[in-house]
């Protein structure tokens, strides 16, 4: 896949669990533009918006809420993270890798999940760094690159 890591790329990530992972991470974006969006409600919303406020990144972060067009989103977005302790078979990852958008998912999530090239596994062990580097590095893909096409074969009805 073609990779060139553009300075004044804006990387606009997409969460849907474990929003503490990613406002974390976001600031180790910041070498270059970065924002992040958590989609959905769980109960330490309050918390990670104060949290956000904390570190200064509520301009950084987005908390949009339930949604039910979060595929519309995806269109937008360089980067699908699910950063999840434990995750079964997310329709959310489906959906991003349907969008041929690079995914950042933790090992706690089903590896059979993994449909396209664009999918990749992480710790949640690994410091917010590391998680920041590969978001940075799998951001520059080419979508158009990406075949989706065993996602739309097993999933599209």
């Amino acid at each position: 896949m073609s990779m060139e890591i553009n300075e004044n790329l804006g990387i606009f990530i997409v969460c849907f669990k474990n929003g503490y992972c990613m406002v974390y991470t976001l600031p180790k974006c910041k070498l270059i533009n970065s924002f992040l969006l958590l989609i959905g409600n769980g109960n330490d919303r309050d918390m990670l918006i104060s949290k956000t406020k904390l570190m200064g990144l509520e301009n950084d972060v987005l908390f949009l809420g339930l949604r039910n067009d979060a595929y519309r989103l995806y269109q937008a977005m360089d980067c699908f993270a699910l950063p999840s302790l434990h995750e079964g078979f997310p329709l959310t990852l489906i959906e991003a890798q349907t969008s041929k958008l690079p995914c950042v998912i933790s090992s706690g999530v089903n590896r059979l999940t993994k449909l396209n090239d664009n999918v990749e596994f992480l710790s949640l062990d690994l410091k917010p760094a590391e998680w920041a580097k590969t978001i940075i590095r799998i951001s520059a893909y080419c979508r158009c690159e990406i075949d989706n096409s065993k996602v739309i074969k097993e999933y599209d009805s």
